[in-house]
């Protein structure tokens, strides 16, 4: 990499879109009915989250777990990519797009970081010219979904590491980040310029 490289990294959920991506996939296209059982189900976890004692993905792969454990990866991939088509569009943030387009015009490399399954991330950053994603599709055994994650959750400190790894002379690139929440505390203090909840 030259040294007057650019790295613009984009976390997803919160940051580029307007609500959390995993949530609305869970919910899609399933009832009402079945939606509230598994809240229910899954009180226990909320509870012990509320209180900081695990992190808000666990109660979330909770969820994600009851309602596609089991289906087979095909349905589960063209449900994705439904989705990706569907329902990501809409919550697009106009401005954290338009700053994905200025790193772009300027020739920067434009990587999204993400906790979420990249499942349906993918399919959208294709759609708008992004070729790089860092994060973790569903997991997938004997063709079937899991219900977990493939690999350690790119969350936090994670998300450092998964970009280092990939881009390892730090000093010879800028580095952009944009994010919202907790998990992206380290890779914001990673940044040259970071941007927490804003776009310049």
């Amino acid at each position: 990499m030259p040294p007057e490289a650019t790295i613009a990294a984009f976390d997803f959920d919160g940051t580029l879109t307007t609500r959390d991506s995993l949530f609305r996939f869970i919910c899609w296209r399933r009832g009402r009915a079945e939606v509230v059982g598994d809240l229910v189900m899954t009180l226990p976890l909320l509870a012990l989250y509320s209180a900081r004692l695990v992190g808000n993905d666990s109660h979330k792969m909770a969820l994600f777990a009851r309602a596609f454990q089991d289906m087979p990866a095909d349905a589960f991939e063209r449900r994705a990519g439904d989705f990706a088509r569907s329902e990501i569009p809409p919550m697009i943030r106009a401005e954290a797009l338009e700053r994905v387009r200025f790193h772009q015009r300027r020739g920067d490399r434009v990587v999204l970081v993400s906790a979420s399954p990249t499942d349906w991330i993918e399919p959208w950053a294709v759609s708008e010219g992004i070729t790089e994603v860092i994060g973790n599709p569903a997991e997938v055994s004997d063709g079937r979904v899991t219900g977990r994650l493939a690999g350690e959750n790119c969350y936090g400190p994670e998300k450092v590491r998964r970009l280092l790894a990939l881009n390892p002379e730090r000093d010879s690139y800028t580095l952009f980040a944009y994010g919202d929440g907790r998990g992206d505390r380290e890779l914001l203090a990673a940044a040259d310029h970071p941007y927490y909840r804003c776009f310049g």
